[in-house]
């Protein structure tokens, strides 16, 4: 009775060796699946944030952790701080060398056909069909003391009202006074609530890192009929429009320079010749 009992022990440990073993194995196999065996998520991603920009794009399809890694709010936030800074503006696709044999290129990523796969726009919200000129996303970076553009194939219809951190703030050509926020190089976007209406040369957006709360706030500032500046901001998490108070009467001549973020705060040139002072405003409120 004792030898049975002895071989039932053998067979179970025997078993659950077999068991460890395979289950080892499959880990394994696991591992070669993704590509990358012996290196932990955290050394992925600090090898992945010293990649270009230009890189980033194909670089999240090559497997599902890696584009989980870069499509992360914690690694946009850290490529985006240690990167150089860069110039990011539009071309039109007309004026580009390819224009003529091949208008689009097959990649090239469109805003405005995203908007519509992801919403159900009625017919009426689309301003865009008197609208012929079609946009590129470009930027400008500087290596060794030269500046050279690339582009990130993103097509658009809408104009740049603000950038910051490698964010851009678009028209929204399929709705009225609305606006995107995109992020071109991982082409995540967030359509914003249309806030208060008025002419393009009686406003001004601009677009800023709330150092204090972390959060992304967008600033409208609009002159009425009599002169008077009134100011909303919208902050991009909760994606509202509040009021707040803007500048004093007849600081501003004018909206035609874009502002700038710098130092937690935006900062305006009011005039157009001979401005003696600049127009600056906290974001952190």
């Amino acid at each position: 009775m004792a030898r049975s009992t002895g071989n039932n022990n053998t067979n179970l440990l025997r078993l659950v060796e077999e068991r460890a073993l395979s289950k080892k194995v499959e880990e394994e196999q696991k591992k070669q699946e993704i590509g990358v065996p012996y290196f932990h998520k955290d050394c992925i991603s600090n090898i992945l944030i010293r990649l270009p920009l230009q890189s980033l794009s194909s670089t999240r399809f090559v497997c599902k952790p890696w584009y989980g890694i870069i499509n992360s709010a914690n690694f946009i936030n850290a490529h985006f701080h240690g990167s150089e800074s860069v110039l990011i503006f539009l071309k039109s696709v007309e004026s580009l060398p390819t224009a003529s044999a091949r208008p689009e290129q097959p990649n090239t990523f469109s805003v405005e056909a995203s908007l519509l796969q992801q919403n159900s726009f009625s017919i009426f919200d689309h301003p865009i069909t008197n609208s012929t000129s079609k946009f590129c996303i470009q930027f400008m970076y500087f290596k060794e003391g030269k500046s050279k553009s690339e582009e990130y194939k993103v097509s658009c219809l809408g104009n740049i009202r603000a950038t910051c951190n490698g964010l851009v703030l678009l028209d929204n050509r399929l709705k009225k006074g609305g606006l995107v926020v995109m992020n071109p190089v991982t082409r995540k976007m967030v359509a914003l609530p249309v806030g208060t209406l008025y002419p393009p040369h009686d406003e001004s957006y601009g677009f800023a890192l709330s150092e204090a709360t972390g959060e992304y706030k967008v600033v409208h500032l609009f002159r009425d009929s009599l002169g008077y500046i009134s100011c909303e901001i919208l902050n991009l998490g909760t994606r509202f429009w509040r009021g707040v108070n803007g500048p004093s009467f007849g600081l501003f001549g004018w909206f035609g320079y874009k502002p700038v973020s710098a130092i937690g705060a935006l900062h305006w040139i009011p005039e157009i010749d001979a401005s003696e002072y600049i127009v600056s405003m906290e974001v952190d409120q």
